[in-house]
């Protein structure tokens, strides 16, 4: 009987897709116009007051309505850049929460967030007040701001703009270096040359001196 080896089955997992863009707003107030975060609403038009968590986020930017028995899953399109590292938050901890929005065309805008019960429904949790708390924190924050991080990658360029500068001048140097010493070298096999030739000239004139004096001699 054949016998299917499940370990030799590899196991798929999708990868992470985060499913909203974030925008930068200054307001002090959340308003459905300008809301605190935008959540789909083709699969079902979702009440006023919705109960439910937010998911882990590093697993799915979304948020889980429930509703009576069941749960509806919906992705967030679009998040004030403040409150992501917050929603981030609630999500890891599992926070029941309950939201105020409105369901425009591009989708359901929320505009306020509260802690509620564990038990759902509408009632609220006697935690809510540090929840807003912070939320009143990050209303009242700038937009964070995209030019320091532009900044940080000017000053990159700049650094490695002048490193490679410094390459390339030390890289001239050292050719310069190299030429000289060449230069030097071929002098220095010039002057050889010229004493090889001094020396050839000084034992030719030594050998006639001595072929005239044996003449001499023999006379």
């Amino acid at each position: 009987m054949p016998v299917f080896d499940f370990s030799s089955a590899s196991e798929e997992k999708e990868a992470f897709v985060c499913t909203y863009t974030a925008f930068t707003s200054d307001s002090s107030k959340k308003t459905p116009d300008d809301p605190i975060l935008v959540l789909d609403n083709q699969q079902k038009q979702w009440s006023h007051h919705s109960t439910g968590v937010f998911c882990n986020q590093s697993q799915w930017t979304a948020f889980e309505f429930k509703e009576e028995d069941e749960t509806f899953r919906s992705n967030i399109l679009r998040i004030d850049a403040r409150f992501v590292n917050l929603i981030k938050w609630l999500g890891e901890n599992h926070i029941n929460v309950l939201l105020s929005g409105e369901n425009r065309a591009d989708g359901y805008a929320v505009y306020k967030i509260r802690e509620n019960a564990f038990h759902g429904g509408t009632k609220l949790s006697a935690a809510d007040g540090f929840l807003q708390y912070v939320m009143e924190r990050l209303l009242s924050s700038s937009a964070p701001e995209q030019e320091d991080e532009d900044e940080e990658l000017d000053e990159s360029t700049v650094n490695t703009s002048d490193d490679n500068e410094s390459v390339d001048d030390e890289s001239e140097k050292s050719d310069v270096e190299n030429e000289d010493n060449k230069s030097e070298n071929d002098d220095s096999e010039d002057d050889n040359e010229e004493l090889d030739e001094t020396d050839d000239s000084k034992d030719s004139e030594e050998v006639k001196e001595k072929v005239s004096a044996n003449k001499s001699n023999e006379e």
